[in-house]
């Protein structure tokens, strides 16, 4: 949100609606694309950056592509560079996407499904209260999140 605030006091004009993408189209990709069982955000801040995720789409045909080795390029076809970027990690995991992109330092990491049960630090820390969480027999709760969280920091004290 602080990205589109600050275009839209620099610019005078309220931002259109970017989805994941960044607001003023600084950075592409910079975007969240599905994999085979969740979601990456992947973050190309610069050239460099775009060069090395050709080379690990194994796209030496974009790699290639004079008018995508730079950001405006890139802005141009944002949409393209977008649809190809998803077919690459739609048959990979999430996992497998970022450590790739780790390795050629690229700016990428799996989003989590606050809905899976298996994020134990999440629950632990209460950083997310979920409703099947919801504990029926605190002393003090209304049902808000904030007192389930008061509740669940009292317990760890």
């Amino acid at each position: 949100m602080l990205p589109a605030a600050g275009h839209a006091y620099s610019s005078h004009h309220v931002p259109r609606r970017t989805g994941n993408r960044h607001v003023a189209d600084y950075y592409v990709p910079f975007d969240t694309f599905e994999t085979s069982d969740g979601w990456v955000s992947i973050v190309c801040a610069t050239d460099d950056h775009w060069a090395k995720l050709t080379q690990a789409m194994k796209r030496a045909d974009l790699a290639a592509n004079e008018s995508l080795r730079h950001l405006h390029g890139r802005i141009e076809e944002i949409d393209e560079v977008t649809q190809w970027i998803g077919d690459w990690t739609r048959h990979k995991t999430r996992e497998d996407v970022s450590a790739l992109c780790e390795k050629l330092r690229i700016p990428a990491a799996p989003l989590r499904d606050q809905r899976r049960q298996d994020q134990p630090k999440t629950e632990e820390t209460g950083l997310a209260t979920f409703p099947w969480q919801h504990d029926a027999h605190s002393s003090r709760s209304d049902g808000t999140w904030r007192d389930r969280r008061r509740d669940q920091l009292d317990r760890t004290r």
